[in-house]
């Protein structure tokens, strides 16, 4: 049979097992009893997913693959996935918060947050959130306020909240978070709104990367500040169709503000964060960093000229 886009998906879905199979079989990397342990796995999880909420097929696939395949396995699989059964990007992103989600037995966790966050800040301990209103955007489904939602008014922004909802709501009504969803180019908050505004790679995900800036500008208090995480220079995806750098987030999103610190580090693949937490691992992505930004917002200031904004691409 024909490997063809115009095939339905569930045929797709199918091929692209049975190419990954047949790989398996001929290059003997696992043995009879191995493939036979895989397939009996993924039709389990395909058939009866133990959690309280759905999952996708390709989720429960590539959670399984990435956690116990051989890693030339998972890339193929990967390759074949994105050149033929690619989703949109709003499914793109939820589908990894599902496999995110199966891989941790059906929850999502935020423990991690907190360390990040404060690290983000850039010396601010946790009573200077006291009584203020925080907001993160581009939050997922995880909580990542949960860690100040008793001392502070925490705001999680994202364009897919509603969909969270009705996905992981039973842990996020356990937050003590408000989810706002917005669009790709409005947050629906008021003008001089949020005391703190931040977002944890999260900006190179959004289609529109000026009238976000100027949505992120727009809703926050003036003298307040931004703390900011950055992937660099990494390839578009669809989940991710910007590719950001340090030139062009200082001509746009940055220019907005006053900058009162940039700091870059490597990124490392089993902790993306872990020069930033002053930390080390062998396994450093080739070129790959990120960046951290602080700024403030200043009085009255690109209040005037933040429309005509161009961020270069």
């Amino acid at each position: 049979m024909e490997f063809s886009l115009d095939q339905p998906t569930t045929t797709r879905h199918k091929l692209t097992l049975d190419i990954l199979f047949w790989l398996l079989y001929k290059n003997g990397a696992w043995g009879i009893a191995s493939q036979c342990t895989l397939i009996d796995h993924i039709l389990c999880l395909c058939g009866n997913p133990k959690r309280g909420c759905s999952v996708s097929f390709t989720s429960r696939v590539a959670a399984f693959l990435r956690d116990s395949a051989p890693e030339w396995a998972f890339s193929l699989v990967k390759s074949i996935y994105q050149s033929t059964l690619r989703p949109g990007k709003l499914k793109g992103e939820m589908d990894y918060w599902r496999m995110q989600a199966l891989r941790n037995n059906g929850s999502l966790t935020n423990d991690h947050y907190r360390p990040i966050m404060l690290r983000m800040a850039g010396g601010f301990d946790e009573s200077f959130f006291v009584d203020k209103i925080v907001a993160d955007f581009g939050c997922g489904p995880r909580g990542s306020l949960a860690w100040l939602s008793d001392k502070s008014t925490c705001i999680g922004i994202d364009v897919l909240s509603g969909d969270y909802l009705e996905e992981f709501g039973g842990d996020m009504c356990n937050h003590n978070m408000l989810y706002v969803q917005s669009t790709e180019t409005i947050i629906p908050l008021p003008r001089n709104f949020v005391d703190i505004m931040f977002t944890l790679n999260a900006f190179d995900h959004v289609q529109n990367l000026d009238a976000m800036a100027k949505e992120i500008f727009r809703v926050m208090k003036v003298g307040r500040f931004f703390f900011g995480s950055f992937n660099l220079d990494e390839p578009a995806t669809v989940t991710e169709p910007n590719t950001l750098t340090e030139e062009n987030l200082r001509a746009g999103l940055f220019s907005l503000f006053s900058t009162k610190s940039i700091r870059i580090e490597p990124k490392y693949v089993s902790s993306p964060y872990a020069g930033h937490m002053g930390l080390s691992f062998d396994d450093r992505e080739t070129d790959a960093r990120v960046l951290w930004f602080v700024g403030q917002k200043g009085e009255g200031e690109h209040q005037a000229d933040s429309s005509k904004l161009s961020t270069a691409h």
